[in-house]
């Protein structure tokens, strides 16, 4: 049976939180990184299903997040 003293019980909590909080930022960047990635594949897919280039849509996505992101820092 193992038994942690309070120190240790909470060294242990302390690791889980920050593995925790750093999966929060590894999951997402390699979603982003994937993304990029294939980006000219996913295109083709969405191009051939929808007759849409989604490098339009992207980009007027990319423009209006960067200006709300923009507004939120100027006010």
């Amino acid at each position: 049976m193992l038994i942690l003293t309070q120190g240790e019980f909470q060294s242990t909590l302390v690791i889980k939180a920050k593995v925790i909080i750093m999966l929060k930022f590894i999951i997402p960047a390699i979603v982003i990184f994937l993304i990029v990635l294939f980006w000219e594949k996913i295109n083709e897919i969405i191009y051939r299903k929808f007759n849409i280039k989604i490098n339009y849509i992207a980009t007027i996505i990319f423009l209006i997040v960067l200006g709300i992101i923009f507004s939120l820092l100027y006010f």
